[in-house]
């Protein structure tokens, strides 16, 4: 589990993490596990309890493992399309029409190992 504080500048569209609370930060905790390492790749399902901007990018890169590619947040090259490397796999919405949870699911992709 990982509990931080973020602010956001809006400026610079750039999430500063702080692990105390701090004027202008709001809490942010996701839950994270790992699934399968690869080299010195690993792929982690994460679990969000908060849905901040940039979150998982930022809190992440805070426990020295950006995203692959992110060089926006610490990661050391980018991905030859400029992408970098997350995906949602899978959410779980309420319907605005009805009382009915909907869920999608994907998998990871294939080329990630």
């Amino acid at each position: 589990t990982l509990i931080n504080y973020l602010k956001k500048d809006e400026a610079k569209n750039f999430v500063t993490v702080f692990d105390y609370e701090t004027e202008g930060a709001v809490w942010a905790e996701l839950d994270y596990e790992i699934v399968r390492t690869i080299g010195d790749k690993t792929i982690v399902k994460i679990n969000l309890k908060t849905g901040r901007p940039h979150q998982i990018r930022a809190q992440l890169a805070h426990i020295g493992h950006p995203v692959v590619g992110d060089v926006k947040y610490g990661a050391p090259t980018a991905l030859p399309d400029r992408s970098i490397a997350l995906v949602a796999t899978g959410v779980e919405f309420k319907l605005a029409t009805k009382d009915e949870i909907k869920s999608i699911e994907i998998e990871v992709p294939k080329e990630w190992g």
